[in-house]
């Protein structure tokens, strides 16, 4: 190993121990990440404050430097942890890092919109929009990464998510049909209230939400029916995926406290 080597092979080991989630010597939060932490919130305080005409630093060029600086923040943030995650084996060299981008895409993705978008109106020299802006509020995911009961609520859906994939694709294929249905039984006898396909189609995800037109119901015998099955279809576009999710949640669950017992295990021994 060349000196220079050496050199990144340090650097990549000191930011992985600052901007991974847990210290390795007692599991709290390491100081960068607690950096991060509050600088997302901050940033958060300051979206949320910026909205009231009234705050004392609203449309000021202070409260335009505090927004680039933490435009830049984050950037830098994820190019460092690109660097650090080299310090993996998985993730090392150029195959490594688009693996490490696979394996972690919705981080990747949260962690890009919540700088990308606006940096890049920065960097052009033009003012961020209103609905730009508003993609601030994906900072808040930012955190998912901090929080392990969170990500063990995003592990159950990755690992549930073929699972939950067909059964949603069930349910709106269900949906879509009765709509269809729908809208060719009741068009003739109410075509105010179900003159389109898109019009049964919003019928049906209201009743499908339980919310109801009270004055919309359908008149036909064949429309009457559709509703009773939408309704029971209601039921199961709710509980099955629940039901998906809170198995796949048990099982990773599990799998964290062996996973977690093992470790322990590992340290007594050593």
């Amino acid at each position: 190993m060349t000196e220079r080597t050496s050199f990144l092979h340090r650097v990549r080991a000191v930011l992985y121990r600052q901007l991974g989630p847990y210290r390795p010597e007692h599991g709290s939060l390491s100081a960068a990440n607690c950096l991060i932490v509050t600088v997302i919130i901050t940033s958060l305080i300051f979206f949320t404050l910026e909205s009231d005409p009234d705050f004392i630093f609203h449309d000021t060029w202070l409260l335009t430097l505090f927004t680039h600086a933490i435009l830049w923040v984050f950037a830098a943030e994820f190019v460092l942890r690109l660097i650090a995650a080299g310090h993996d084996e998985r993730y090392g060299g150029l195959a490594g890092h688009l693996r490490y981008i696979r394996d972690n895409w919705a981080l990747v993705v949260v962690d890009l919109l919540a700088f990308l978008p606006e940096l890049a109106f920065v960097l052009m020299g033009l003012p961020s929009p209103n609905w730009l802006r508003t993609l601030r509020v994906i900072r808040l995911l930012k955190l998912v990464r901090y929080m392990r009961g969170i990500t063990l609520i995003f592990d159950a859906v990755r690992a549930s998510s073929k699972e939950l994939f067909t059964a949603v694709s069930s349910a709106v294929v269900l949906w879509y049909l009765a709509s269809v249905v729908l809208y060719m039984a009741e068009r003739t006898a109410q075509p105010d209230k179900f003159g389109s396909i898109p019009e049964a189609m919003w019928w049906s995800v209201v009743t499908m939400a339980t919310v109801g037109y009270g004055e919309v119901v359908p008149e036909t015998a064949l429309g009457k029916t559709l509703a009773s099955f939408l309704m029971l279809l209601a039921l199961g576009v709710v509980s099955l995926p629940s039901a998906i999710l809170a198995g796949s949640f048990m099982h990773q669950y599990r799998a964290r406290n062996e996973a977690d017992e093992a470790d322990d295990n590992d340290g007594d021994e050593d």
